[in-house]
């Protein structure tokens, strides 16, 4: 009967965090009625032609909400900033709107923001308008407003630790971010992209900043396109194209590129992570659990290495496997993050656990 009510408990937690298709409704004009969560509106000038604009400035979060915490805001225009750049428009980027040398200027417009906190419950919710102008005439606009809920129904002891922890999973920073990410790629992918050289682009995107950004906004095929035909990379390069066939779920290929950086230094506890994430992915999972256990002899405190070797031992050694977890909620606690902490609470009460997603992962996996 226990296990009857974790199960249940826990697919209710989940099912209130779930999220649905959303449709992307071409405007007549620029003007538009409120935003809702079933669709993103938007509207692109019909003499806009991307190609002439050599950059865009992203400005500053405007909102009428006096209440809106700075940092809210922002969050929102950094999520903005990894969003659009580097690719779409090579963004030259101003916090305080002055000295702006781009003619197209991207604005941001925070229409809403709010949600509720309870013991067993909780809802954030946001709404945002992002328009582009040219030479002050505005080309695009579109908008967007999404809800994330979380918690369960206290139907037991049980019910109620795993709903309050999934409630404030929801309040954290990690899933603000997630939450605000979400929202703005939904928006920005709207946005017509601009074209340019490829040669001019290829050297633009070896640039550190620039292959950050892109995995920062889950942009993981962009940086194997600009990667993968390229020679003589260097162990930077090769971890970005790890990382990112690890992002799309081509383990085969991110199992070249971890063996080759570990060739240049198998004292790097990362690339042990990373080769462990992918020999799990082709189901190597005795070789994944020596590289996880590689990565902690190496650095210890790991949260994806705990965690992963709780996956993997899972089926042979529960009772490893346990601890591993206790181990990974232990260090996401004690680094504040609650989200990951849950995570592995999820996992523990788990009949077969999961491997962390991609989202998860850039939380955590650098």
């Amino acid at each position: 009967m226990v296990k009857v009510l974790q199960s249940l408990t826990l697919v209710t937690a989940m099912v209130m965090v779930g999220c649905s298709s959303v449709e992307y409704r071409a405007q007549q004009a620029g003007d538009f009625q409120p935003p809702t969560t079933d669709g993103v509106d938007f509207w692109i000038s019909p003499s806009f032609v991307p190609d002439d604009l050599e950059c865009v400035t992203v400005l500053p979060v405007k909102t009428s909400d006096e209440s809106i915490d700075l940092d809210v805001q922002r969050q929102i225009w950094e999520v903005v900033i990894s969003q659009v750049a580097p690719l779409k428009y090579r963004d030259v980027v101003s916090a305080s709107g002055h000295d702006l040398n781009c003619r197209g200027q991207i604005s941001i417009e925070l229409i809403e923001a709010g949600g509720s906190n309870l013991v067993t419950y909780s809802e954030k919710m946001k709404a945002i308008r992002l328009s582009l102008t040219v030479d002050g005439e505005r080309v695009w606009n579109a908008q967007h407003r999404l809800i994330a809920r979380s918690g369960s129904l206290p139907i037991s002891p049980l019910s109620l630790v795993i709903g309050a922890h999934s409630a404030q999973e929801n309040v954290t920073d990690e899933t603000e971010y997630l939450h605000d990410t979400r929202l703005v790629r939904r928006i920005v992918s709207t946005l017509p992209d601009r074209t340019t050289d490829p040669d001019v682009i290829a050297q633009d995107m070896r640039d550190s900043r620039s292959m950050q950004m892109l995995i920062d906004a889950f942009r993981y095929q962009e940086v194997i396109n600009r990667l993968e035909s390229q020679d003589n990379l260097s162990a930077e390069e090769l971890w970005w194209l790890g990382r990112s066939y690890l992002g799309i779920a081509n383990s085969e290929k991110a199992l070249q590129e971890f063996r080759l950086l570990l060739l240049l230094n198998p004292k790097d506890a990362n690339y042990w992570v990373g080769l462990g994430l992918a020999k799990q992915g082709v189901g190597h999972h005795e070789h994944a659990i020596a590289a996880f256990e590689q990565a902690l002899d190496l650095e210890g405190e790991q949260f994806v290495s705990h965690f992963e070797l709780g996956v993997s031992l899972w089926g042979v050694d529960r009772d490893s496997a346990v601890q591993h977890f206790r181990k990974a909620g232990s260090i996401a606690t004690r680094e504040d993050r609650f989200a990951l902490a849950t995570r592995s609470l999820y996992a523990l009460q788990s009949k077969q656990p999961e491997s962390l997603s991609a989202e998860e992962l850039k939380l955590v996996f650098n």
